[in-house]
């Protein structure tokens, strides 16, 4: 068994109150009402897909990061 370390992309959702973690290389994603809730529930998350399979598979990946501008009209503002 080898030790591994992932890269997690986290979204802090203002509206929602929580926070989101995705994993890429394992397509695995989890939430928590705080970012050590859904860290610890990614953990979770990876240990149980573990105990379904004998290795997990690790998808080759890269990240972009982009910026969209467009009008919007925004509730409250004139």
């Amino acid at each position: 068994m080898k030790q591994m370390k992932f890269m997690v992309l986290i979204e802090h959702d203002f509206a929602a109150q929580n926070y989101a973690g995705y994993i890429p290389a394992l397509r695995l994603s989890a939430v928590g009402g705080t970012k050590e809730e859904m860290l610890q529930n990614l953990k979770d998350v990876v240990s149980m897909e573990l105990e379904k399979v004998s290795e997990i598979t690790y998808h080759e990946h890269s990240y972009e990061v982009l910026q969209v501008e467009g009008s919007v009209s925004v509730k409250g503002e004139n």
